[in-house]
């Protein structure tokens, strides 16, 4: 996924337009869902506490979010119906990247927390790389 991820990123960059750029947005969304999904359980085996890579990935996707929001509105605006998706996309981003600084701030008290972690962001990455695909 990382490689899938990285080079639709290089893909937007050589040939920019406003579908190439939804989908590297997308991209970091479902990178940041593989990579979230694979760093619930490396926390979990050594330690519950988040690193400077976890933040990053969650600042990253909510990022992404208010870009898909940014990329919704010129569509609605133009007269586009894609923007709904943009915004669909820009909920689950800001959603989930709003949860992950709060858990990260507060911790979880749910001993199985990481398993419920790990299963809905690999789930949300394999939808929205089928939905994008």
């Amino acid at each position: 996924m990382a490689f899938v991820s990285a080079s639709v990123l290089a893909l937007s960059v050589f040939d920019p337009n406003p579908f190439r750029q939804f989908l590297a947005l997308v991209a970091v969304f479902v990178f940041y869902f593989v990579f979230s999904g694979y760093r619930v359980l490396s926390r979990k085996r050594v330690t519950d506490r988040p690193a400077f890579v976890d933040w990053a990935a969650t600042v990253l996707l909510v990022g992404a979010g208010v870009g898909l929001s940014g990329f919704g509105v010129t569509q609605l605006l133009s007269g586009s119906g894609f923007g709904t998706v943009m915004f669909v996309f820009s909920g689950i981003a800001l959603g989930f990247g709003s949860n992950g600084i709060q858990q990260f701030r507060q911790g979880v008290s749910d001993p199985r927390a990481w398993f419920y972690g790990h299963l809905s962001r690999m789930a949300g990455g394999y939808i929205a790389t089928v939905t994008a695909f």
